[in-house]
């Protein structure tokens, strides 16, 4: 007959402690630094593409507000554009910050004038369009019936340009180029056009016939 003293009795516990700790001991497995395959192929756990460190980014941050690849005019004050306007060349305006939708969606604030008849039958108007935020992003203004002689178109459409206030134009600067663009236009049937480039503007001046335009955008 056999006998189990106490002490082996009691040593079986440990000895299983002894192999549980054995087991924890043990180099990890492959599968304890790799990622989850199924992570890996849907979230790579990191900042994506789309993501502004691991998270969306706040409305109104840099890069947000603005369809890609259309740039915010730095420096203009819309309100305070179209205040001039109207004040110095009598344009009343008849949308102020409407929310309208374009190819590129929603979010943009149109601004714009009625036509104002001046002397010998000029006309003049004027829009911008900001993003959501008021951050301008297009200055355009129009004068038609232009007679064959200046009669104050060139003064409007070089203020357009120099009242916006964008980042680097200076006034004499564009006033020069906007009246020596035009006077070399012509008036033709055909539209013709002329750009430049004034600090952190993109100014293109066209004429097509007895209507002359300036369109001002972020370079």
């Amino acid at each position: 007959m056999t006998y189990t003293t106490r002490p082996q009795r009691a040593a079986l516990p440990a000895a299983l402690l002894l192999l549980v700790l054995a087991g924890c001991t043990s180099e990890p497995s492959d599968t304890a630094g790799t990622p989850d395959p199924a992570q890996t192929a849907e979230d790579p756990g990191g900042p994506g593409a789309d993501d502004d460190a691991g998270g969306e980014r706040e409305p109104g941050a840099p890069g947000e507000g603005l369809p890609e690849g259309i740039a915010a005019l730095i420096g203009v004050d819309v309100a305070d554009w179209a205040e001039h306007l109207a004040g110095v060349h009598g344009v009343n305006w008849t949308e102020s910050g409407v929310e309208i939708t374009t190819s590129e969606g929603t979010g943009r604030l149109r601004w714009q004038t009625e036509t104002r008849e001046g002397e010998g039958g000029l006309r003049l108007s004027a829009e911008a369009f900001t993003d959501s935020d008021g951050r301008a992003t297009e200055i355009n203004c129009t004068a038609t019936d232009v007679p064959d002689f200046p009669a104050g178109q060139w003064e409007f459409l070089a203020d357009c340009v120099t009242a916006a206030g964008v980042e680097g134009v200076e006034r004499r600067a564009a006033e020069v180029w906007v009246t020596d663009a035009f006077a070399s236009l012509g008036a033709t049937d055909r539209t013709s056009r002329d750009t430049t480039v004034i600090g952190g503007a993109e100014i293109t001046a066209s004429r097509s016939a007895d209507t002359a335009s300036v369109v001002i955008t972020a370079p």
